[in-house]
């Protein structure tokens, strides 16, 4: 409504939505906001092998104060020591220094064939050039077997703080096969601001991964 009675709103732009203005008040054409961001992701389906995968300028702390890497339906070329593990970036470089600290653990694991259920175990490591996530090997392409989980980072570029990391997920290794639920936490004893990351395995190549980041606003 305008000065003169009723009046036709106009086409709003490609994503707006329509917003209520409140009692009284006329509705307007808007932009949605959120505090989570899908900041990158990439449907990872090789026709040969991968060492790793990069997210090169995905950190940025003046907009974020904590991140969320989402990893699903990850197979790889072998599953023996195929456990999954991540770098920070500075640009293309990966951060190799040994002070990487992480230590997990498979809660139980259980033959998905027998039923056969097995106690966990736990690892750690310390001062090395990557962060462990998970203790097991890997589900091999041409399985219906896959990896995956959450991996939350803290502190990323915060030059007076440690970042920090803890990653809770599932892993299996095709070749029994064996089936675990996983959870992992580490540190970084740098205080460098770093503003991306390398996901890798211990051993063999990727072959299959969807992976996100998402931010979450301050």
């Amino acid at each position: 409504r305008d000065g003169s009675g009723l009046a036709r709103l106009g086409a709003g732009t490609s994503g707006q939505v329509l917003k209520t203005g409140g009692s009284g008040a006329n509705p307007s054409w808007g932009t949605l906001s959120s505090d989570v961001v899908k900041i990158a992701s990439n449907d990872t389906s090789p026709t040969g092998t991968l060492d790793y995968v990069d997210f090169q300028n995905v950190f940025d702390d003046t907009t974020y104060h904590s991140y969320q890497i989402r990893i699903g339906e990850l197979q790889v070329s072998g599953h023996a020591s195929a456990n999954t593990r991540l770098q920070f970036l500075n640009g293309s470089t990966p951060f190799t220094s040994g002070v990487y600290v992480s230590i997990g653990h498979d809660y139980a694991y259980v033959n998905a064939s027998s039923g056969s259920v097995q106690s966990g175990s736990r690892y750690n490591e310390v001062n090395l050039g990557e962060w462990r996530l998970t203790n097991w090997g890997g589900a091999q392409t041409g399985t219906n077997w896959s990896m995956g989980g959450m991996i939350n980072l803290f502190s990323i570029q915060d030059t007076g703080i440690y970042p920090y990391m803890t990653f809770d997920g599932w892993a299996t290794d095709s070749n029994t096969p064996w089936f675990s639920g996983q959870h992992a936490v580490g540190l970084v004893k740098s205080t460098s601001a770093f503003d991306g990351f390398r996901l890798k395995l211990g051993n063999n190549y990727i072959r299959k991964m969807d992976i996100a980041v998402y931010g979450f606003k301050r």
